[in-house]
């Protein structure tokens, strides 16, 4: 059994992948959730959740709508 079906394996590293997504918006300022799903190897869906627990969290910002939405650091 993989770390993919064991659920508390995602939960344990929600914190590293929260800050490879933050490592990456220094360089580029912006993220979009296909490049998020791309950064930590995830299904776009499951970015999507990360993304949006983010912002939830108050460290991101969502801009945009559909497929020109990206993230930002939140102010």
């Amino acid at each position: 059994m993989g770390d993919d079906a064991d659920p508390r394996a995602q939960s344990t590293s929600l914190s590293e992948a929260e800050e490879l997504v933050l490592d990456q918006l220094r360089r580029t300022e912006r993220i979009s959730r296909s490049e998020a799903a791309a950064l930590l190897g995830l299904e776009p869906v499951e970015a999507s959740r990360l993304l949006r627990a983010m912002v939830d969290k108050g460290r991101l910002e969502m801009r945009g709508a559909k497929r020109g939405a990206h993230y930002v650091v939140a102010e």
